[in-house]
């Protein structure tokens, strides 16, 4: 019996470990506001994790994630050949965001032997009295932008006025950022958890 439970603890205390880490690295990642941008200057986020399963394996532990995380499976996911280990998912998850309740984005997760990688991209803000908008490189210009009109503000009322649009600016990109990589997180967690059953 205590065996039993110091396995359970020593599993418990990785799947703890790995989120302690994403709370810890988390804010580095936007603590300036900005969004990850790739070469073609569209918003973006990856992950890679490594696990001891066959790509089969990872890709039916991936399908499960998805279908408890993101909702029916079915009506998200594009259909893919099984064989290549790929799977593309379009959904929403919530967002702190002054303007959208949710952001729409498409998971494409590619499975081989021992590994994983997710990217996220194609980020949309949604909201029920909004039309949805594409997430770009516009909102790191916002937070560069009234970054300078802060620095070159002399007049004390509208210095205070261009702090409250700076942090108003990194507050939404912080809530963009946030609910992506704790997609990510909760991905790497279930995937790394599944893998030391």
């Amino acid at each position: 019996m205590s065996l039993l439970c110091s396995k359970l603890l020593i599993k418990n205390l990785k799947t703890l470990r790995i989120l302690v880490l994403f709370l810890f690295c988390q804010p580095a990642f936007c603590q300036d506001g900005f969004l990850p941008v790739d070469d073609k200057k569209n918003v973006g986020y990856s992950d890679v994790g490594r696990l001891k399963n066959t790509k089969e394996e990872i890709y039916d532990k991936a399908q499960k994630w998805a279908a408890k995380t993101l909702g029916n499976y079915e009506n998200l996911a594009t259909p893919e050949d099984t064989k290549s280990g790929k799977l593309v998912i379009n959904s929403y998850t919530p967002l702190s965001h002054s303007l959208y309740d949710y952001v729409r984005f498409n998971l494409t997760i590619e499975c081989d032997s021992n590994r994983y990688q997710a990217r996220i991209d194609q980020l949309d803000g949604t909201s029920a009295v909004r039309t949805p908008v594409r997430f770009s490189t516009k909102e790191n210009d916002a937070v560069t932008e009234k970054a300078m009109i802060l620095k070159t503000e002399t007049n004390r009322k509208k210095r205070v006025e261009a702090e409250r649009n700076l942090k108003n600016v990194r507050a939404d990109n912080e809530g963009i950022n946030n609910a992506v990589y704790r997609l990510l997180a909760g991905l790497k967690a279930y995937m790394t958890a599944e893998s030391e059953r």
